[in-house]
């Protein structure tokens, strides 16, 4: 548990890209300009988490949840606007894994891949292992601290009833409570193992951060969409998938190939993420060598994206990579600034 006020590191909704409140943050809520999207977010830093469909806040304050007794969470805000219910503090929980520095006893200077100076670099992965927990990264456990009522996020694995929640008893969901100690372990540890830079909306009246901008037409060939792997539609973000430490996504992105329009299937030709990767205004692909391709379902992807040609250099253009700007519009930025304000 923090010592007194936490840290009054702030996130927006915008890509995770930090907010720095004043000294009496935890009063009067209020923000100084954001930082650049993209910036790390280090360990004991206060955050808020957006619901991005909703423009509200996950948040908790101290009424109890009538099945558990516990604290109840909820959302919280309206347009991204709320107050400091909202902050949640990120603990860290040692991550010191690093390459093969478990290897140390097994690894001979002489070795054909490992001709180097072996107390140097033990050395040097030791300085790496010893700064590894500065930051909040994809691989690190975490656990939510709520400072305004001394609690814990946790997940206690209870389904919700008909008597806190009529809808939510029909579809099975479970509680998510904030609790007071650390004494049920895994209950209140959360690790990331999705990442989504841009959300895909399901209906065109949805409240997002920003989202793809995309042509009023049917798909044809020729138009790049997006899709997510084993969903049915392209906002579901269903299925299993690992988190990628080289920055690639669970939304994928493709050219159409291929429209068959008595199944409702395309085919696809998938491209890599390359530049610009924490833009807010757009996202650079490019063609791949191994041009890897997939069928799928029109129902499954979504576009057409507007897509700008981009000027490719000399050794893209020697294996015939097409390089490609989907361009993005921000929808949350009007409210964000009366946020700072």
């Amino acid at each position: 548990m923090p010592n007194g006020i936490p840290t009054s590191a702030h996130t927006s909704p915008h890509e995770m890209s930090p907010l720095i409140g004043d000294s009496s943050f935890q009063l009067s809520s209020r923000l100084t300009k954001p930082k650049p999207a993209g910036t790390a977010i280090t360990c004991n830093s206060t955050i808020r988490l957006l619901h991005a469909r909703t423009g509200k806040y996950l948040s908790s304050y101290f009424d109890a949840v009538p099945d558990s007794q516990e604290q109840e969470v909820h959302l919280n805000g309206d347009k991204a606007i709320g107050d400091t219910h909202d902050n949640w503090v990120v603990l860290c929980e040692p991550n010191t894994k690093h390459g093969y520095s478990y290897k140390w006893d097994y690894i001979q200077n002489g070795f054909k891949h490992f001709e180097y100076n072996l107390p140097f670099h033990r050395e040097r992965i030791q300085w790496v292992l010893n700064h590894n927990n500065i930051y909040w990264r994809p691989s690190t456990v975490i656990r939510l601290f709520h400072p305004n009522s001394n609690k814990y996020l946790t997940f206690n694995n209870i389904d919700i009833t008909s008597k806190a929640c009529r809808q939510c008893y029909k579809r099975k969901q479970k509680q998510i409570t904030a609790t007071e100690q650390l004494i049920r372990g895994d209950q209140q540890r959360f690790q990331v193992k999705r990442q989504t830079r841009v959300p895909i909306e399901c209906a065109s009246n949805e409240l997002l951060s920003m989202r793809w901008q995309t042509a009023n037409r049917l798909i044809r060939v020729g138009d790049y969409v997006v899709w997510r792997n084993a969903s049915r539609v392209p906002c579901d973000a269903a299925g299993s998938f690992r988190v990628h430490q080289n920055f690639e996504m669970d939304t994928r992105f493709g050219k159409v190939l291929e429209v068959y329009t008595e199944s409702a299937m395309i085919y696809v030709e998938e491209y890599m993420e390359r530049t610009n990767i924490y833009s807010k205004t757009a996202r650079h692909y490019t063609s791949t060598l191994w041009k890897a391709t997939h069928a799928l379902s029109i129902s499954a992807v979504h576009g057409p994206l507007v897509v700008v040609a981009v000027q490719t250099d000399a050794r893209a253009l020697l294996h015939h990579r097409i390089w490609v700007k989907a361009i993005l519009e921000e929808q949350l930025d009007g409210t964000m600034q009366g946020v700072q304000r």
